[in-house]
Parts: structure tokens; sequence; C-alpha cells
């Protein structure tokens, strides 16, 4: 709730960044979307680390960061810095939280997996909608330097639920220990067998053809989906309606967001998450395209709704998708490795995005592009689940 709730209401500190700054759409939101692909690198490490050591120690490191790159930024005087504090500090913390996080829950679960991490996504949901409101009160009472150093201090209780984690049982047995010197500096062997563990288990993967589509399909799903966090309080406002039309659309979203995890999550129990994935994700891409079509307060809320009740499901479907594929022995570097090829997708789409924007002058080619990127996803997973099943 206080990493990737956080994370996801970038839209609103967008716009405030817009006007305190105004170093345009495209940069700006670059600030956001590269801070994405920060987290997701991060994470590659993060979930080996978890294992290696044990997730409470990443965790309590994580929050450390996250805050302390929020309270860096609030002494920054020009844009740019803000790729250091924001981006690139900030970017760390939410790296060792959010995939760490997500692949520990999964140990502890197998009948009701899905519903679990439905359940923990729905936070993010929660912490997005505190936050939207949050954001803009204290933008209004104290500025934007004063907003982050609040949201510092409040970022901080992330250590102390980071440090009630408890390692799974099946990561308890041998592996390969981060242990110190005793001058306190890794042994070089130590820091090669710890880069060889990451990146060779990541490269074999994709010599699994299903893991190769359904990496895709969740990398296009995330691009989709968190474009929104970025641009689309812009795109309300575009349509001539005040912040707090913008804020309210963006609540709605993470509102019905938050009821629509819980409840796909336990479908995904019954029914294929394969499945489910790509029906979200064409139902969201024709909503996409149909919104630059309108004007109406009352379509925005809808759409709001629709992207945050089907596309903004998409994270609960992740784990029980790649487990099928790829057996919970690897999750933490599937997962890992399916967040980061998004990021570095979104770090590239989604300032593209802003500067199609700049362009037109208008965010209608934007959105529809957003809405094509939903439904490649939908029909990568397609491919991806015919080739399970006929493995299986």
């Amino acid at each position: 709730m206080l990493a990737f709730g956080l994370l996801k209401s970038y839209g609103m500190l967008l716009v405030e960044l817009l006007k305190v700054y105004d170093g345009g759409a495209g940069t700006t939101a670059m600030v956001g979307s590269v801070t994405s692909l920060v987290m997701s690198f991060i994470g590659l490490f993060g979930c080996t680390l978890g294992e290696m050591t044990t997730f409470r120690k990443v965790l309590l490191v994580g929050g450390i960061f996250q805050s302390s790159g929020l309270f860096f930024s609030v002494f920054v005087n020009r844009l740019p810095v803000m790729f250091l504090t924001y981006t690139l500090i900030t970017g760390m913390g939410y790296g060792l939280l959010i995939s760490p996080c997500a692949t520990v829950l999964n140990f502890y679960f197998e009948k009701r997996r899905a519903l679990a991490s439905g359940l923990l996504n729905s936070a993010s949901g929660v912490g997005m909608f505190i936050f939207q409101y949050l954001y803009r009160s204290l933008f209004d009472e104290y500025g934007l330097e004063g907003c982050l150093l609040i949201i510092s201090g409040i970022v901080l209780n992330n250590c102390v639920a980071g440090s009630l984690i408890r390692q799974p049982q099946q990561l308890k047995g041998p592996n390969v220990s981060l242990t110190m010197t005793s001058d306190r500096i890794p042994p070089i062997n130590t820091f090669t067998k710890f880069l060889r563990k990451v990146f060779k288990t990541r490269f074999t993967l994709f010599r699994n053809l299903s893991f190769a589509l359904e990496c895709a399909s969740l990398a296009l799903a995330q691009i989709g989906y968190a474009s929104h966090f970025f641009l689309y309080p812009a795109f309300v406002k575009s349509r001539g309606f005040d912040d707090t039309s913008a804020v309210l659309a963006m609540v709605i979203l993470s509102s019905v967001e938050v009821i629509c995890k819980i409840m796909m999550g336990g479908l995904a129990d019954y029914i294929s998450p394969a499945i489910l994935h790509s029906t979200v994700m064409f139902v969201g891409g024709v909503a996409a395209v149909v919104v630059t079509f309108t004007k109406k307060l009352w379509l925005l809320y809808a759409y709001a709704a629709i992207t945050g009740a089907l596309p903004g499901t998409f994270f609960v479907f992740m784990p029980p998708i790649l487990v099928r594929s790829c057996g919970l022995k690897n999750l933490g570097a599937s997962l890992s490795t399916a967040i980061v090829m998004g990021a570095l997708l979104v770090a590239v789409c989604v300032p593209g995005l802003g500067l199609m924007a700049d362009l037109t002058a208008n965010w209608n080619l934007s959105f529809q592009v957003i809405g094509a990127i939903f439904f490649t996803s939908g029909l990568l997973m397609v491919a991806a689940e015919a080739k399970t099943s006929r493995k299986i």
C-alpha cells in the first residue's frame, strides 16, 4: 500500500511537477516511467537477495531507500535533479519492496494463491485511493516540498511492516550465502555467484516459449495500465475539467480496482488466469479507444471504473500464470523478469505517449495506442495459453 500505491499515484505528482518546474509533459512523465524501470531492475536483485539472505532484510533496506529519496526531493529546485532523488533513490526503494513482497507471499499459499495475490494487490489500490487525496490536500496546504517531506515520513512504516516478514520454509535450505569476511567486504567469488544466479536463471527461462509469450503479454499489460497513473489525470484535465475531477477519476479507478482484484483473485482459482487476463485486456483495449471520442465527465469516470475493474486486475493473474509455466521454484525469477521487461517498455513508451500529446496538442492518439497495446497483450496470452495447454 505504501509502496505500489504511492508509485501508482504519480499522476497527481506529475500535475504538480508540471506546475512547479514547467518541464514539459514528456520529460516530467519520464521521471515516473524511469522510476518504474529502476524499481523493476532492482527487483531482479531484490528477489534473489531475499532468497539468499532474508526477505525481511531486503524490505527493511527498501523502506529506508524509498523514504530517503522522497526526503531528498524536498530540496530539489530543478526537474533534472528529480531523476537522482526520486527516480534513482526512491526507485531503488520500490524495487526492494514491491517485487520481493509479491514473491514471498506466494510461498505460503497453494490452493488459494490467486486469491491471496488479489488481496495483496488490492492494498495497492487502497494506497492509491489514499494518496490521490493526500497528495492534493498536502499540495494545497504545504506545497510540493512540504508534501514530499510528510510523505517521506509516512512511508517509513514500510520498515515496520518489513520487520514482521518471516522467511518461507522452502527458502531455509542450503543456498549461496552472502556472509561477510572479517574486513566486512564481500568476497569476489560470492558476488560472482550472486550475479551468476541472477542472470543465468533469467536467461534459462526464455528457453521456455510459454514464458516468453507470457512475459511479452504481461509487459504490454504493464505499459497500458501504468500509463494511466502518469497520463490519465492530464487527459481528464485536457477535456476542460479541473484538478478535483482528475482526482475523483483516479479515486474511482483505484476504488474499483481494490474490489475487483479480490473478486478476480477468487475467480482465478477456478478459471484459467490466462483466459481471464486475455478477456480483461480485450475489453480494456476497446474502452481505451472509445474514451477518446467523448468529453462527458460521467463517461470519463465510467472509463476509469472499467480500467480499474478489468485491466487493473492483471497483476493478480501474474503469479498463478507464471507458476503454471515455470514452477514455484522459479517464481521470483520469472515474476521479476516479467516486471522488468514491462518497466523497460514503460520507460520508453510513457514518455513517447506524452510526446504524442505534445505534438498533437491532445491525448487522443496516446490513448488509442494504449488500446492497441491492451489488445496485443490479450492476443499474446491466448497464444501462451495454447502452448502451455499442449505441454500439459
